[in-house]
């Protein structure tokens, strides 16, 4: 519950471990570690194919899954800085990696697409054999069964069920039946809320019981749309904002921090009781190393009532990250487009020219390089002048010329 003077809690963490890099057990004890000295009490591991079952040995990737022993000592090392871990195992959708497999295809929507067919009895019993396993393993008091983006549902073995029924009808009914399935274990479960959010009519077929996590990753308002209607019927919410990380090698902190403000915010005012924080690994291409300004900003944000401010300086270091990045700044792509344009040109004039004289021309493109890598090297002598003291150069002395004033 939200408690005067303080934020959500929950203040969790959920990290996307199956989409490309799958974290070692020694970086996740790391990560245990920096979560507790801020106060961040829940970390979430996600889980496609990636958690390795003794009834399904074929589906987690060979030395790219959590095995059981690896999971106990998570678990127990976890205890040690009081975080619960409460793994989220998609149930419904997201599953290619499994459906892929022959032997499971038959329960696909579509031929090896990523969603279970509900209504197929081998599907519910593979989901009830995973969680049996997750329940002998995890001890948080919760259980992520996913749910997100089923969006090939009603294309292939419900058509018809969904052209009589609807489409919300029967994915609801189905997140219900999974609950059903899975009520003996003890456990809350928790679902992603995008889809049942589309029939806001219908939301009270789920069980209250049941935790509906909202996600929005890129908006700073508009979140009653996904909170009221599980608050209407009585159901326990939760916000999931996100580090923008996905599809890029450096987080998008901009956007990032203002989305984990907002939603945090109005989260408390809709009456959401717990955070999870997110980051994802499609591409596979992000380091966690790099995400931790948002990070930890969403663990403030969650333990605090009301707007958490966004500090001045590390809005002012994520605009000079912006530009003088050298994984991802605008500085890196300009330069980075003139040693292009010289390969381009140079093989251009090779196939109609001998060599002579051409490095009167190609001397251009290296001169233009070489300015826009001066002008990074004086960017980040002061990004580090602002670190000591808040203050920047005047840009004529980072050898960038004003704008010219629009007459």
């Amino acid at each position: 519950m939200v408690r005067p003077g303080h934020g959500c809690e929950p203040d969790a963490h959920a990290t996307g471990a199956t989409r490309g890099p799958i974290p070692t057990l020694a970086y996740q004890k790391a990560q245990i570690r920096r979560f507790a000295a801020h106060k961040i009490n829940v970390y979430s591991p996600y889980y496609e194919h990636s958690l390795a079952y003794a009834a399904n040995p074929l589906i987690a990737p060979p030395r790219g899954a959590m095995t059981r022993d690896d999971v106990r000592e998570l678990i127990a090392y976890a205890a040690k800085y009081h975080i619960d871990v409460i793994p989220e195992q998609e149930a419904f959708g997201h599953l290619h990696h499994v459906l892929k497999y022959e032997i499971y295809s038959d329960l696909a929507e579509t031929p090896h697409s990523h969603v279970l067919a509900p209504g197929k009895p081998g599907s519910m019993a593979l989901i009830t054999s995973w969680f049996a396993e997750i329940d002998s393993l995890f001890t948080a008091r919760f259980v992520h069964i996913g749910a997100d983006e089923t969006v090939e549902l009603g294309r292939g073995q419900t058509r018809d069920r969904v052209k009589a029924e609807g489409l919300g009808r029967v994915y609801l009914q189905f997140v219900r039946d999974i609950n059903t399935a899975l009520k003996p274990s003890g456990k809350r479960l928790m679902f992603w809320a995008d889809i049942a959010m589309e029939s806001p009519q219908l939301v009270g077929i789920l069980p209250k019981e049941m935790v509906a996590v909202c996600w929005d990753y890129w908006s700073f308002n508009g979140f009653d749309r996904c909170l009221k209607p599980f608050a209407d019927v009585g159901m326990e919410t939760w916000v999931a904002p996100g580090v923008n990380n996905w599809n890029r090698v450096y987080p998008y902190n901009a956007v990032a921090l203002r989305n984990i403000q907002a939603f945090v915010r109005d989260g408390q005012k809709l009456g959401a009781t717990g955070v999870l924080n997110t980051n994802w690994d499609d591409d596979g291409d992000a380091l966690f190393e790099q995400l931790w300004a948002g990070v930890l900003f969403g663990a403030a944000a969650g333990w605090q009532a009301g707007e958490s401010s966004i500090p001045i300086n590390a809005q002012t270091n994520n605009d000079l990250n912006d530009i003088a990045s050298s994984l991802s700044g605008r500085i890196s792509d300009l330069k980075e487009g003139y040693v292009l344009g010289r390969e381009v040109y140079e093989h251009a004039w090779a196939n109609e020219n001998r060599p002579t004289y051409l490095g009167n021309l190609t001397n251009r493109y290296d001169a233009a390089a070489q300015l826009w890598i001066q002008r990074s090297d004086r960017i980040r002598e002061a990004m580090m002048q602002f670190r000591r003291n808040k203050t920047l150069p005047p840009m004529e002395e980072l050898g960038i010329p004003r704008p010219v004033p629009v007459p």
